[in-house]
């Protein structure tokens, strides 16, 4: 499953986040494709995860984080590198269902201590997972990011090239 796109949305007063509609449709497909292959009863299961370095949360579907915890169990790195970040990743994960309604619940742990996120929230597809970031922040980052580099705004095949890519000079800017 692929997550595109940004949407602007609001955290209700109990902490709920409505999935965007668009990503709702996908998610509820492919629970529903995993419960008629004898794989769960059709729930959407997403995993939170916070991200403290950009003051914002991860959402994975519940496929997405199990391999991702699975490919911890096969990491090129020491167990005395990965014990760590898993005693602290896990624990500060939520499992959450999506309601009838198509919303989540967000922990107040979440949303006022590990990423101090406002109402106000962009919901940002990132391939793999989404991100819940301040809709102030994400605009900001967002800016920033294609006016330092806008070269990231590339066609698809240019990222899968095996090619050195030349910077731009900033000084001919």
């Amino acid at each position: 499953m692929v997550f595109t796109g940004f949407y602007e949305h609001t955290i209700d007063a109990k902490n709920r986040l409505a999935i965007p509609s668009d990503i709702r449709k996908q998610l509820i497909a492919q629970a529903n494709r995993q419960a008629s292959g004898g794989e769960g009863d059709g729930t959407v299961v997403l995993y939170v995860t916070p991200d403290p370095k950009n003051n914002a949360l991860m959402i994975w579907p519940e496929t997405r984080f199990a391999e991702l915890a699975k490919m911890l169990d096969q990491s090129p790195r020491s167990l005395a590198e990965v014990l760590p970040f898993e005693r602290t990743m896990f624990p500060l994960t939520a499992r959450s269902e999506m309601d009838k309604q198509g919303r989540i619940r967000l922990s107040d742990f979440h949303l006022k201590q590990l990423v101090k996120l406002d109402n106000d929230v962009a919901v940002v597809g990132v391939n793999d997972h989404l991100e819940v970031w301040s809709r102030e922040a994400w605009m900001a980052n967002l800016t920033q990011t294609l006016q330092q580099k806008p070269h990231l705004l590339m066609h698809p095949r240019e990222a899968l090239r095996d090619e050195p890519r030349v910077e731009p000079d900033a000084s001919n800017n």
